[in-house]
């Protein structure tokens, strides 16, 4: 079973078992290639040199659908601890999307970010900030 250590914002690797941490390798090697993928091949510079580079993206979301299939192997093999730990932050990612994404949108809105073109990147980004939260959070309440 995983151990939520840093704060609840990681797990110790040497907790889990063989056969979990072959999954979350393999998990995390498909993570890093489809992201790698995606931020490298959405680049402008790459997209005007190499235009048919764009087609590399189902590769990436193929990539990502490995990632998918590992991570979802990984959390069956999981106890209910561990569960309710990634439920918290699956709902505050969902959470920091829609509140601190809200308040870029009204920013952006009114002109304040200096005329900055938001981006689904962005999104993410209040996304994780969310999701930070909520993790630390369920370690202050649950686990500290």
């Amino acid at each position: 079973m995983a151990k939520i250590s840093h704060k609840g914002l990681w797990i110790d690797f040497s907790s889990l078992e063989k056969s979990e941490k072959k999954l979350f390798i393999k998990m995390t090697v498909f993570a890093f290639l489809g992201g790698f993928i995606l931020g490298f091949i959405n680049d402008p510079i790459i997209q005007e040199k190499f235009p048919s580079a764009v087609y590399l993206n189902l590769l990436a979301v193929i990539l990502l659908v490995f990632t998918g299939y590992y991570w979802y192997q990984f959390y069956q093999t999981q106890d209910e601890l561990f569960k309710q730990h990634h439920d918290y932050g699956l709902a505050g990612g969902f959470l920091g999307f829609f509140v601190f994404g809200g308040i870029l949108e009204i920013l952006s809105g009114f002109k304040l970010l200096a005329d900055h073109n938001l981006e689904f990147f962005d999104f993410v980004g209040c996304s994780l900030i969310g999701m930070i939260i909520a993790q630390y959070y369920f370690y202050r309440k649950y686990l500290k």
